[in-house]
């Protein structure tokens, strides 16, 4: 390890928690923030419709 590195601690991802709390506090990764947008944006166009 580099002098320079800080190592990354993950939050813990609780057990009760719901699929959106999932995608909404817990995918901040890049590619896991893009499916985080791509949900937010469907299931606002998809109840838009309504």
């Amino acid at each position: 390890m580099s002098a320079f590195a800080t190592p990354i601690t993950p939050v813990p991802i609780p057990d009760n928690i719901s699929l959106t709390e999932l995608v909404d506090k817990y995918f901040t990764a890049y590619n896991s923030a893009r499916l985080r947008e791509i949900c937010q944006l469907l299931s606002q166009r998809v109840f838009q419709h309504r």
